[in-house]
């Protein structure tokens, strides 16, 4: 991964998230974010499917949030609320940072 792809995807500040959640239907940016995360996950992570990142949360995104949330301990619901966010961008730092890549602290 470029240093540019990481920091394009960068976490939104907590002082600028609304309250929100992602789940099937759901579009933008933020949805593009989650996707990448769940794609790179899924290349250390058999057990979570790649999926498109393409800014739309379809069938193939909900089952790899679902397949995040089983192996990660979390309630498994396929919505990407504040605890999902939070461990899916814990478990892309943690990647980042046992590859040496920079870790954007934005």
């Amino acid at each position: 991964m470029r240093a540019s792809d990481s920091s394009r995807h960068a976490p939104v500040p907590v002082s600028r998230r609304r309250k929100w959640s992602h789940r099937r239907g759901s579009t933008g940016s933020s949805v593009e974010q989650v996707q990448f995360w769940l794609s790179t996950l899924a290349q250390y992570e058999s057990s979570i499917p790649s999926v498109t990142v393409d800014g739309v949360y379809g069938s193939g995104t909900a089952a790899a949030v679902r397949a995040f949330q089983r192996r990660y301990g979390l309630t498994v619901d396929g919505i990407v609320g504040l605890t999902t966010w939070t461990e899916l961008y814990d478990q892309f730092r943690s990647i980042q940072s046992d590859n040496g890549t920079p870790v954007s602290h934005s």
